[in-house]
């Protein structure tokens, strides 16, 4: 079962598309969720504003496939 994992204690493997969990910046919509890609540097595909504004500081990623090369 994935698990959400703060970027600040764990960052995905390069060139592995994560789905990314960010703030949403509007008030009714408690989260803005989107495909992302690490490659080194965080790439958000998607709603161009979203990007601009998290795309470098997001909240914490999930990988898209279950992985066994972390442990807990």
């Amino acid at each position: 079962m994935n698990k959400w994992i703060s970027v600040k204690n764990k960052l995905p493997p390069k060139n592995v598309t994560v789905i990314g969990k960010f703030p949403s910046m509007y008030r009714n919509v408690p989260y803005h969720v989107s495909d992302c890609h690490y490659d080194g540097a965080w790439k958000m595909h998607g709603n161009d504003s979203v990007h601009d504004t998290y795309a470098n500081d997001p909240v914490a990623w999930q990988p898209m496939e279950d992985s066994d090369d972390h442990t807990d």
